[in-house]
């Protein structure tokens, strides 16, 4: 009666419950039911004892009836049982003490009493559990069938948190969540929101592909159903999401051949002068983003000659965050986790997007925001980070996070081709001594070390009295040092100046 197959019916478990709440096993009397969700892969006929040490898992084990003349043997069997991780035992019930029940009650094995020939309980009892597995087998393929229907992912997911009662539908990359539904009608329902404060709870995952176990679909909040009926579920709906997930990967290699904008949903074509969404067009074309999100902003000098190759290094690691092309270089919207930490999806892109240096990327990555509304405040914010990273510095310095942006950084918003033609309009007597470099250079260790002429001459290497003497000469020549409205501005332009031909300050 023992399977010898027990790996095939892993996916096809039945709750224990459900089977013995059919019309044919309705004799049976549980004298202790263990308060876990009791899953059943098998069944074993047992005529000794010791055989009980070679079942598996989740086995329910029968103690025949020619076997049960002792109390002894069901206290037996209920250890043996525990120790291979059996569901329950069955013995006769003349064979059943108070002593066995507390038993099973410590070890926490359910245990059921017949009155009947154990041996033909048995053979009921496998026609019972073909009968329930065939129906979990069938209600399985009919969800799969209407899942494979489904022509967005933000709609399989609503699909899925439908049929587990309002659970919280995700994709988990490495422990940082990308994608992020829930369907609030059956949340509602079902007693609102499936987040738990900091903890999550309830949650069950399984891999989206076999062959790679950081990415895994996820589903929060289903504390109260069985445990392997939602596996089952989420293995159904594996293959369909992987489908739509290699076909939101062809559609946006595609997109990126051709360097194209956003124009057309939001109606500018850089991002630096990114109106409001129109119409929410632009939430609605890069999958449902969630209630919290981050943006990841790249930018390039010359992105139409990186595109393919952007994106075949993005998709390698971020497979389910679709990257879209803007006039400026690229753009991704990234769902976080109501618990995961705001530094997680930049710590992601430095470790494994390291690439990212050699191809000359400059990244940035905005604060989380919870609406969809902020979406434009967002994608600002990843561009002015993206702004400030450094392509060539050392390792991580071309990921900047907008939160953690520092006062130094400022001077890298102006280009240094931009920060001299500035200072030839504004600064000409400046630039037309024959000193200039070392005057801006002292100037900005001066201002760099906070007004300290000592911290400045150290800096440069050169005396205190040198670095005092060309101060003092730049603002003979009309450089605003004594006026703190203007002083910053001027920082800026001539440490970006200084900058562009040494690439060293402030990195």
């Amino acid at each position: 009666m023992r399977s010898s197959a027990q790996g095939h019916y892993a996916s096809q478990a039945v709750n224990l419950r459900d089977l013995l709440q059919s019309r044919s096993l309705s004799d049976l009397q549980v004298r202790f039911q263990s308060d876990q969700s009791t899953r059943v892969q098998d069944l074993a006929l047992i005529t000794e004892v010791e055989e009980v040490m070679a079942v598996g898992p989740d086995t329910i084990v029968l103690l025949a009836n020619e076997m049960s003349a002792g109390s002894w043997i069901v206290s037996a069997a209920l250890h043996y049982a525990w120790e291979r991780r059996a569901c329950a035992v069955v013995a006769p019930a003349h064979a059943i003490t108070e002593a066995a029940v507390e038993i099973a009650r410590r070890l926490d094995v359910t245990l059921i009493s017949a009155e009947r020939d154990v041996t033909r309980l048995g053979i009921e009892m496998a026609i019972q559990l073909g009968i329930a597995r065939a129906g979990v087998i069938a209600h399985v393929q009919s969800f799969s069938e209407r899942l494979s229907k489904e022509e967005s992912i933000p709609a399989m997911f609503r699909m899925i948190s439908r049929e587990l009662d309002g659970a919280r539908v995700q994709v988990n990359v490495a422990g940082t969540v990308t994608i992020d539904v829930v369907d609030e009608g059956a949340a509602q329902k079902h007693g609102g929101s499936k987040r738990r404060g900091d903890a999550v709870e309830g949650m069950v995952s399984v891999r989206i592909r076999p062959d790679d176990s950081e990415t895994r679909l996820v589903v929060v909040g289903v504390e109260a159903l069985p445990r392997d009926y939602v596996e089952q579920m989420l293995r159904a709906a594996a293959p369909s999401l992987r489908a739509l997930l290699y076909r939101s990967r062809l559609d946006s290699i595609l997109q990126s051949l051709p360097t194209m904008s956003l124009a057309a949903m939001v109606g500018a074509t850089e991002l630096s002068v990114l109106d409001e969404p129109e119409s929410g067009q632009l939430a609605d074309a890069l999958h449902s983003i969630g209630s919290r999100y981050r943006t990841v902003c790249i930018l390039v000098e010359r992105p139409e000659n990186l595109g393919a190759a952007v994106h075949q290094v993005w998709q390698h690691h971020f497979p389910e965050i679709p990257l879209a092309t803007v006039a400026d270089g690229w753009l991704a919207f990234m769902p976080t986790g109501p618990s995961e930490p705001e530094s997680s999806i930049a710590d992601v892109i430095r470790e494994n997007y390291d690439v990212a240096r050699v191809l000359g990327l400059s990244i940035g990555v905005s604060r989380v925001h919870g609406d969809q509304a902020e979406l434009t405040e967002s994608v600002r914010e990843a561009w002015i980070a993206a702004r400030l990273a450094l392509p060539g510095g050392g390792r991580g310095s071309n990921v900047v996070e907008f939160g953690r942006i520092e006062t130094r950084m400022l001077e890298r918003l102006i280009p240094s081709s931009l920060a001299s033609r500035l200072a030839e309009m504004l600064m000409p007597e400046l630039l037309a001594d024959p000193q200039s470099d070392e005057i801006i250079a002292a100037v900005v260790g001066y201002l760099s070390s906070r007004g300290s002429i000592s911290r400045a001459a150290e800096m440069l290497g050169v005396h205190r009295n040198t670095v005092q003497a060309r101060v003092r000469r730049a603002e003979e020549l009309g450089l605003p040092i004594a006026e703190p409205d203007k002083l910053l501005s001027s920082f800026m332009m001539l440490a970006a100046l200084r900058g562009g031909s040494e690439g060293q300050l402030g990195s």
